[in-house]
């Protein structure tokens, strides 16, 4: 299988899908974006997503049902059409013979970054081949593979690779929910990746080191961006179910209510106040015991990142809809801590705004999706 190279960072990675899907241009340049999560589906409709003011023509969001998407594969596929069905029903927006730029996340994708001879583009693609198959747990005809090369060579000749391979079952029942729903399977990026994308849109390149964590149910994804640049992407076990668990084992409540106080207290403000402000911090200070490890991890691996070199930390998802944690990651890693605001630099619809207004940094890996287009990368 031969890889296919990227633009200029693996943000804009697509997979050579010809053998399930052709990519299409359509009329009325509009791409829409969609976002599976675990618990709740992100629709983000951009039309001219290649010109100077995109404009953001409709958003919806609508919840997944439980167990539909688990470790970011589907379940149930006919229930998740459905729900995808009603929530563009509801505001108004159209897949049909539309081209839908999807995300991949959980054990569909596998990251690794890599450190080879810098070496001819034919040769490069070999070695990267070769290291693949140590990262994939069956036969390599069962995943796409994807790389980048970052930077440029250091003084030794070595350069730095992104390799992505995502599995090929998975991307064919994305393509095939897009297809019930209406929709042209048209770009497969990885969710880490569409938050960078996302980024860089609304902040620009900044001379940084960014730590973006984008908060899920079940997952936290994790992109540390140095100058613009791509260091280290990880998908780490922890997300907004870990707090609904510590809560339900804290009261010894069910679940299922242990969920409704969550939900009840982030929209009331009274997370950090009686009977909920243990559970939360011992959530907090968990998300932070993470981040501290991948941290270490990738300083383990790379002089270029210390602990203590992060300048902004910015958070999306849902999961992160919890000021306590915002101010918990700031004091760990003393640095500013931000909400992603995707929308920042696109015009907006009225219709949009107000389905977005609330929580926009929801939206951010539906808005970098979005921001793709067929062409945005050389084959």
């Amino acid at each position: 299988m031969k890889p296919v190279p990227l633009r200029d960072g693996p943000r804009n990675m697509a997979f050579d899908l010809s053998s399930l899907a052709a990519s299409f241009s359509l009329g009325g340049d509009i791409h829409i974006g969609l976002d599976v999560g675990a618990s709740a589906v992100k629709v983000v409709a951009l039309k001219g997503n290649n010109g100077k003011a995109p404009k953001v023509v409709g958003a919806a969001i609508a919840e997944t049902p439980v167990g539909c998407v688990v470790d970011g594969l589907l379940s149930d596929t006919r229930s998740m059409v459905e729900i995808i069905r009603q929530a563009l029903e509801r505001e108004g927006i159209s897949f049909k013979k539309r081209p839908v730029n999807i995300g991949l996340r959980g054990l569909n994708v596998v990251f690794k970054r890599l450190v080879l001879p810098f070496q001819r583009p034919e040769e490069m693609a070999q070695q990267v081949l070769l290291e693949a198959q140590q990262q994939v747990d069956s036969d390599l005809a069962e995943w796409l593979i994807d790389w980048q090369v970052i930077g440029t060579p250091d003084g030794q000749g070595q350069s730095a690779v992104m390799l992505v391979a995502a599995k090929r079952a998975a991307v064919e029942e994305f393509d095939n929910l897009v297809k019930l729903v209406g929709g042209i399977p048209n770009v497969f990026d990885c969710d880490v990746f569409a938050i960078e994308n996302a980024h860089e849109h609304s902040r620009g390149v900044v001379a940084e080191t960014i730590l973006c964590l984008d908060i899920g149910k079940d997952s936290t994804k994790v992109n540390i961006l140095q100058d613009g640049a791509p260091v280290l992407v990880r998908s780490i076990s922890l997300g907004g179910q870990h707090l609904t668990e510590q809560i339900q084992k804290s009261l010894a409540v069910e679940m299922d209510q242990a969920e409704i106080m969550k939900v009840s207290a982030s929209v009331s403000g009274d997370l950090m106040s009686g009977e909920l402000a243990g559970p939360v911090k011992t959530h907090v200070d968990e998300v932070c015991e993470e981040i501290k490890r991948t941290l270490e991890f990738f300083a383990n691996a790379s002089s270029d990142l210390k602990i203590d070199t992060i300048d902004r930390v910015i958070l999306s998802g849902g999961g992160s809809s919890i000021p306590a944690l915002a101010t918990g990651i700031g004091a760990f890693l003393s640095c500013e801590v931000a909400y992603a605001n995707p929308f920042a630099r696109l015009n907006m619809h009225a219709k949009a705004q107000r389905v977005i207004e609330a929580y926009p940094h929801v939206f951010n890996v539906a808005v970098g999706l979005a921001l793709r287009h067929v062409g945005d990368k050389p084959t």
